[in-house]
């Protein structure tokens, strides 16, 4: 009978100490996805400057512009930055940086669809931006 009992409790604390295991590796893991997430935000709040600058410069040139086609291309940057500016306003709106349910697994999905998110906004300030100094810099010429 001790050694039944001694078996389950063994059993039991191997049990507990895998899942309280496994706790500590979803907690790991959402702290280094949040933390990506924060810092990709981080470094769009400092390129936020420069898109706003390229559109600001586009704007100008577009009130400028006499050429029907240069003016169409200045205007469809404009938008591309435009979107760009919104798509992170609203993330930043909708991200929740304190959240947290009961399931470790479900809190780490939440955080890898932000970061998936905030990379697609990554992604059109580098295009956005790109495109928009393309212009600048042809009409510099």
């Amino acid at each position: 009978m001790r050694k039944i009992i001694l078996v389950l409790s063994l059993l039991n604390i191997t049990i507990a100490c895998s899942l309280n295991s496994k706790k500590n590796s979803y907690n790991i893991d959402i702290e280094t996805v949040k933390s990506q997430t924060i810092e990709l935000h981080d470094k769009l709040m400092l390129d936020m400057g420069k898109l706003l600058k390229v559109k600001k410069t586009l704007e100008v040139m577009a009130k400028d512009s006499s050429d029907t086609a240069q003016l169409s291309n200045t205007l469809n940057a404009i938008n591309q930055l435009y979107s760009a500016d919104k798509a992170m306003w609203d993330w930043m709106h909708n991200f929740d940086i304190a959240y947290r349910v009961e399931q470790d697994s479900i809190t780490l999905l939440y955080f890898d669809s932000q970061l998936r998110m905030i990379q697609e906004v990554d992604s059109l300030f580098e295009t956005s931006i790109a495109e928009g100094q393309k212009i600048v810099s042809k009409r510099m010429d």
